[in-house]
């Protein structure tokens, strides 16, 4: 299992600075509070809705089958688009350096040594050009999931905004509508505050005020907020 990532976020993720990540819900995914597929199935069968407490969501289950998508506590490769269709490729770094490249790059970036042509070469051995030559320390980036939640897309936090590496919020939803409409030119982020007056104490106050115009229509979907750490 894997997530796909766009090249300029690695070293972010490589570095800690991004510790979270959001996807579109589809259509036809659950999420549960309930990691089995069967005590979901069941309390569907029962009436019961498979997630009671949202904070405490530990997968998300897709299709009729209910597959595993994500899942709290699991660790997953991380990969890159390799700009065909649906094609990825997993990412290898340095843990020193925090150099990183696709799999299929190694041999270009790193020093490989295949230990045993029997086996076909065992990546295990490859030493990075920066000097850090300890066996096993170039290695595949992988992510384990700490938490994954539900939220609208333009619902996400100041702190938020920093785990997902950005600066600024209108950065990261310029960012995101980029991605899903990478066609559209007019794509305007508004994060403002305003004065607005309050009908308890007759005072202005300050609200904030977002939104997301793809060619001027609001765009304000639901995610899945998956935070994670990087697996060492």
């Amino acid at each position: 299992m894997a997530l796909t990532f766009r090249p300029e976020l690695l070293p972010k993720i490589i570095s800690g600075e991004k510790s979270c990540t959001r996807r579109l819900v589809k259509e036809g995914e659950i999420l549960s509070s309930w990691a089995s597929k069967e005590k979901v199935r069941a309390g569907m069968k029962g009436g019961i809705f498979p997630l009671t407490v949202e904070t405490m969501a530990a997968c998300v289950f897709r299709g009729e089958n209910l597959i595993p998508k994500w899942k709290v506590g699991k660790d997953y490769a991380v990969c890159v688009s390799t700009g065909k269709g649906r094609a990825r490729k997993a990412v290898w770094y340095c843990q020193k350096c925090e150099k990183f490249c696709k799999k299929d790059e190694v041999d270009k970036n790193f020093e490989v040594v295949y230990e045993s042509e029997k086996f076909g070469g065992d990546l295990s051995a490859i030493h990075c050009l920066c000097g850090f030559i300890k066996k096993g320390k170039v290695k595949p980036l992988r992510i384990k999931i700490t938490a994954i939640r539900k939220e609208k897309l333009l619902d996400i936090s100041l702190a938020d905004v920093e785990k997902e590496g950005f600066a600024t919020k209108c950065e990261f939803l310029t960012y995101v509508a980029q991605i899903y409409f990478p066609d559209i030119k007019e794509i305007i982020a508004t994060c403002k505050n305003l004065d607005v007056i309050s009908a308890l104490s007759n005072r202005r106050i300050p609200e904030r005020k977002e939104s997301l115009l793809i060619d001027g229509k609001d765009w304000n979907p639901d995610v899945y907020v998956l935070e994670f750490k990087r697996c060492e």
